[in-house]
């Protein structure tokens, strides 16, 4: 269920763009220069590699319960930021509505569940948190690369146009703060579940 609503989320969404574009190469450039597609991409090629081939060398590294704890800090963030933050920009209707709240409301919903109950866990270091921080870095760095090549920006809150270079630098510090920090909490939440199924192992051979 979660490689379908991924893939339609995405496939929707590019669907959507491709109906109302001008030019369509210029929309599939903006299309793929989203956070929120870039990370539901990868959470649709994580399903898919672990159903269809999880021996690969790719679907031992998405196997890996690092991998698969960051995936759900992304997605979540993802939904995060959407909702308490750009979704007041806009208003979708009928299909730019289903796929807007399946970008950033099942997907993320579905994949915690996944996290919750089928993935594999092992416990962390805090450590991890800092090392989570690599991929919004890159999406960072290539947005403001982008932007100051085509003056176009995904996101409102890294808008140098608008803002400057000073404002947007804050700005994306402020993210990678709560990168960094709901990356500490996932942390703990997954420690404290390792523990506790741990316990329960050792409960269940001792009975």
């Amino acid at each position: 269920m979660g490689a379908v609503a991924a893939w339609f989320a995405v496939l929707l969404q590019f669907y959507i763009s491709m109906k109302f574009a001008d030019s369509r190469a210029a929309e599939a450039i903006r299309f793929f220069s989203f956070m929120t597609i870039w990370t539901n991409i990868i959470i649709a090629v994580f399903y898919t590699v672990l159903i269809v081939s999880p021996q690969t060398k790719l679907g031992r590294f998405f196997s890996r319960p690092m991998v698969q704890a960051g995936l759900l800090l992304y997605i979540i963030i993802v939904g995060l930021i959407y909702h308490l933050i750009l979704a007041q920009q806009w208003n979708p209707q009928g299909l730019e509505f289903i796929a807007d709240q399946s970008l950033h409301t099942v997907v993320p919903i579905l994949y915690l569940f996944y996290w919750i109950f089928f993935s594999e866990k092992e416990k962390l270091s805090y450590s991890s948190a800092l090392k989570w921080l690599e991929y919004p870095v890159i999406y960072i760095v290539y947005s403001l690369i982008r932007g100051a090549i085509t003056g176009k920006y995904p996101y409102f809150f890294v808008d140098v146009t608008k803002l400057g270079y000073a404002t947007t630098l804050t700005n994306a510090s402020y993210v990678l703060a709560a990168y960094f920090v709901l990356g500490l909490m996932l942390v703990f939440v997954n420690n404290l579940i390792t523990n506790k199924e741990a316990i329960d192992r050792r409960v269940e051979i001792e009975m």
